[in-house]
């Protein structure tokens, strides 16, 4: 997935959490401010799993408003979110596959949630996830 946001002269936050690597820090949040001029924050887990090192779900901070990118992925997945100017470039998907597919083959490739939200706190984009994935994605009970 790869997208273009237009973000004026505002600041922009990325808040996202380490994953675990069965250190002292697992799952400490983080925050990469991007200035107004070129800035780029990359991220993959380690060693092919989607919690080692980073957890798949951030949460970008803008002026009144936000944007929480989550990705569905059990494997290898990869993002880069880069400022140039007044725009914020984000690219996430699988770090690195080369593959060829057949006629009638297919293949699963990773699900991107993007959840938009309005607030001044990024615990509005939080809260947003967490209704969100109560509503349509947890299972029930009864059924």
């Amino acid at each position: 997935m790869q997208a273009a946001l237009p973000v004026g002269n505002q600041r922009v936050r990325l808040h996202y959490a380490n994953g675990s690597l069965c250190q002292q820090d697992d799952f400490l949040p983080q925050v990469t401010e991007f200035d107004l001029w070129w800035k780029e924050k990359r991220f993959a887990p380690q060693d092919g799993r989607s919690s080692n090192g980073i957890l798949p779900f951030m949460n970008l901070q803008l002026a009144g408003q936000g944007l929480v990118v989550g990705i569905g992925w059990s494997g290898q997945l990869a993002g880069r979110f880069r400022r140039d100017g007044d725009s914020l470039y984000i690219t996430i998907g699988q770090e690195t596959t080369r593959l060829r597919l057949h006629p009638g083959e297919k293949i699963r490739t990773p699900r991107i949630l993007l959840l938009s939200w309005q607030g001044d706190e990024p615990m509005d984009g939080q809260n947003a996830l967490r209704q969100l994935l109560l509503a349509r994605y947890l299972p029930r009970v009864t059924g």
